[in-house]
């Protein structure tokens, strides 16, 4: 790691930047929201509060949708990214009542008919067991959407991999990214390197972008987790423009290791880096929840 670090109020000041003009090209893009009227040169800013990571029973969370959209809704947020993996909320997707992993517990279908009613859940038998539906993304905007209160962002955690072997042995390094406000289902891409799956990830979400004609943003999901990408992978790769520097998940590392920066001093690292030796652009951070367990 260099010696020169970025002071914090750089770091901040790059966050600033990035806030403002993101928030208004996502919320004035999006249908069924009029978003917030333009700014007017030297008039204030509107501040959003939202989360862009967090996971349903759609994949490896542990609560029905609309559970979690009622969480954040009424603790204040202003939008939401449901961002599961490799997936997005749409379809028909059945879950079994029972304590297994990945199946809805019978007293949390109690605790939805007691607060959304029953005509709001759908149960089935089917093969001896039952079976509760899951809410798509367009059924959670009619239920909880309101034009400048709440608002939900489509997404999806793109969840990827690459296997590494040196010295006869083989390493998995797990590569996700958050996506949001596109279309379409974006596949992970593959590579054939680390630093290869991150420029492709990029990539395939600029050609989601185009086709879908919206905004569309990227960010690289928690580094550190399963120490997958290093801070010159990030440094190098210039489409990476958007990191989680704080990640709530307790197995991410925020914090690193003996043998691994945090994410903090990775922020630093690529700063530096970038703006001294390499001359790419600034990595903006965010702060996301990456929420899995919402009943324990």
């Amino acid at each position: 790691m260099p010696g020169t670090e970025m002071r914090s109020q750089g770091r901040t000041l790059f966050l600033l930047a990035l806030l403002s003009p993101l928030a208004l090209a996502l919320f004035s893009g999006m249908p069924g929201c009029s978003g917030p009227p333009p700014r007017v040169a030297g008039g204030p800013l509107r501040w959003y509060k939202g989360n862009t990571h967090t996971h349903s029973l759609w994949s490896d969370g542990d609560a029905a949708p609309e559970h979690i959209a009622d969480w954040y809704r009424s603790h204040g947020y202003d939008f939401l990214v449901l961002s599961d993996h490799n997936i997005l909320l749409e379809g028909e997707k059945w879950v079994k009542l029972g304590t297994a992993r990945k199946e809805v517990l019978p007293e949390h279908v109690g605790d939805l008919v007691r607060r959304f009613g029953a005509s709001a859940v759908d149960l089935r038998e089917k093969g001896g067991a039952r079976e509760m539906r899951l809410h798509t993304l367009a059924e959670l905007r009619r239920q909880f959407e309101a034009p400048g209160k709440f608002l939900f962002i489509p997404g999806e955690e793109i969840t990827d991999k690459f296997k590494e072997t040196s010295g006869g042995k083989t390493v998995e390094r797990p590569i996700h990214h958050g996506s949001f406000n596109h279309v379409h289902l974006i596949p992970p891409p593959g590579g054939t390197s680390v630093r290869d799956v991150l420029e492709c990830t990029v990539a395939a979400v600029e050609v989601e972008a185009k086709r879908c004609g919206r905004p569309v943003l990227v960010h690289l999901n928690h580094p550190n987790f399963g120490w997958g990408v290093t801070p010159d992978d990030i440094a190098n790769v210039f489409g990476e423009r958007y990191f989680e520097v704080y990640n709530g998940h307790r197995d991410v590392r925020n914090y690193g290791d003996a043998g691994h920066p945090s994410t903090e001093k990775i922020w630093d690292y690529v700063l530096t880096l970038r703006l001294t030796k390499l001359g790419g652009p600034p990595l903006y951070a965010f702060a996301t929840d990456d929420a899995h367990n919402y009943h324990k």
